[in-house]
C-alpha cells in the first residue's frame, strides 16, 4: 500500500509517470542489494555492544532530519551542505528520487552510494568470516 501511496503523491504533486521512472529502479534496487550488508553490520554491532541499540535508534532519529528527506538542497552554506555530503544516505536517497523529479540520471549519487555498498559487504563479510563461529556464544 506505501509503494501506491507514494505514486499517488507523487501525481498529486504534479509528477507525472514517465520513462524517467525506470531509472529510479536502478536506484531502488542498489538499496535492496545494499540492505542486507547494513543489517549485518549493525547485527555485529548489537551483539559486540548491547547498549548500541539505544544510540543507533537516538542517532537514527536525529539523522533523519540530516538527510534530505525534509529539505531540499539547492547549494545552501552551513550545516545543509555537510548534512547534504556527508550522509551516506543522500546518495541512496537522491539514486531514487533525482530521475523522477528532476529527470535525470543520478550517475554520481548512484557511484557513491555503490562505493558504499561494497565497502559494507566488505565489512559484513570479513565480520562473518572472523566472527561467525563466536557470535552465538555473545548473544
Amino acid at each position: 500500500y506505501s509503494l501506491a501511496g507514494c505514486v499517488l503523491v507523487l501525481l498529486l504533486g504534479g509528477y507525472g509517470i514517465s520513462a524517467n521512472w525506470l531509472l529510479s529502479l536502478l536506484g531502488l534496487l542498489l538499496i535492496i542489494l545494499a540492505t542486507p550488508a547494513f543489517v549485518t553490520v549493525f547485527a555485529f554491532l548489537g551483539a559486540f555492544f548491547p547498549d548500541s541499540e539505544f544510540i543507533v535508534g537516538n542517532l537514527m532519529r536525529v539523522g533523519m532530519f540530516f538527510t534530505p528527506v525534509f529539505w531540499v538542497y539547492s547549494g545552501q552554506e552551513g550545516v545543509q551542505k555537510y548534512a547534504y555530503h556527508w550522509n551516506p544516505f543522500t546518495y541512496f536517497l537522491e539514486g531514487v528520487r533525482e530521475p523522477i523529479t528532476a529527470g535525470i540520471f543520478p550517475t554520481h549519487a548512484l557511484a557513491v552510494a555503490g562505493y558504499i555498498s561494497l565497502g559494507l559487504w566488505a565489512l559484513a563479510l570479513l565480520l562473518l568470516g572472523r566472527y561467525r563461529k563466536r557470535i552465538v556464544f555473545l548473544i
